[in-house]
């Protein structure tokens, strides 16, 4: 069956290099930038090895507040100085030191009323 008029084109003995170019062309387009592309594929590669990292720090973090935990709860001595020191307590033989840093405080050397206006 030969293919004449205006749907001759569809005849593969028809088709030019031009056309496997263009039609290589719009396949490999939507390939790359279509909705499943590779494009796409690249995306969900990095935010998967974003997601691994951000896990392995996150165990990091629980392995460490979790040996917290444990010394928390094996020493009395360590519990009870982590505990005055988030509440802010003293025991009696206790003294704090408060030290202020890039604050120098100014003597005040006047006696008396001031005489500035």
């Amino acid at each position: 069956m030969k293919y004449s008029g205006n749907f001759s084109f569809l005849h593969p003995q028809n088709w030019t290099w031009k056309f496997y170019f263009w039609v290589s062309a719009i396949l490999l387009g939507l390939n790359l930038l279509g909705s499943r592309g590779m494009v796409h594929h690249i995306i969900l590669l990095q935010e998967e090895v974003r997601l691994k990292n951000q896990a392995i720090a996150l165990q990091q973090q629980i392995d460490e507040n979790q040996m917290k935990v444990k010394n928390f709860n094996r020493f009395p001595v360590a519990r009870a100085r982590a505990i005055r020191e988030e509440l802010g307590f003293l025991l009696k033989d206790e003294i704090s030191y408060e030290f202020l840093k890039d604050h120098q405080v100014e003597p005040n050397l006047t006696v008396g009323p001031s005489s500035n206006p």
